[in-house]
């Protein structure tokens, strides 16, 4: 009897302590009821397995995504001649990672054609600064063949799918560059020289 009357007197003879007791069982009971409803909803500790979608269509790629329980969303294009237009091409996450139900999941899709872009004029520019360039607007074709010349890494001449290049030339960038580069092996004559060759030539005419 005694323990259950000082049990029962408790809260009057410390109502502070009792209600401080009172506060944290209600804090905790709290706490734990919000943590249950956040791994609901969050998946806490369940983890599934992306599916590949590179080289579906979008409309394939999307029942794919939404049958496995994932969100979708277009982040990007870009073109790929080894794909066909309109087909994913790229995703993020990629295939196979684990990650939460209801991830989005990012797609890049195959543009119909590859991206034009002006050709700038990269004759008589160093190699390194006209390669720079190409690569820089997108062009990945490039091939270079060096030739005797005086003027090492120079651009001497510029093809573009075989054929002699022209200024603001519009351009896939798929399109295949050819430059001729100077190896620095002739040496370059001076002016008075080829003056006396140019004035011989002229008088042998």
């Amino acid at each position: 009897m005694d323990k259950k009357n000082a049990i029962k007197s408790f809260p009057k003879k410390h109502p502070i302590l009792f209600h401080l007791l009172l506060i944290m069982v209600v804090f905790f009971v709290l706490l734990y009821a919000t943590l249950c409803v956040i791994d609901s909803f969050t998946g806490h500790g369940e983890y599934v397995n992306v599916p590949n979608v590179k080289g579906l269509a979008l409309e394939d790629a999307v029942q794919k995504l939404s049958e496995a329980g994932f969100k979708w969303e277009v982040a990007d294009s870009a073109y790929n001649d080894t794909y066909k237009p309109g087909a994913v091409i790229d995703q993020e996450p990629k295939e196979d990672s684990r990650v939460k139900p209801l991830r989005t999941i990012y797609i890049t899709m195959n543009a119909k054609s590859p991206r034009e872009v002006v050709l700038p004029y990269i004759v008589d520019m160093s190699y390194r600064q006209g390669t720079a360039m190409l690569e820089g607007l997108g062009f990945k074709k490039i091939e270079v063949e060096e030739v005797y010349s005086p003027y090492k890494d120079l651009i001497l001449e510029v093809k573009v799918n075989g054929k002699p290049m022209t200024a603001g030339m519009r351009l896939p960038v798929t399109a295949r560059i050819e430059m001729k580069v100077g190896n620095g092996a002739g040496e370059e004559l001076p002016d008075s020289i080829e003056a006396e060759s140019g004035d011989s030539i002229a008088l042998f005419e």
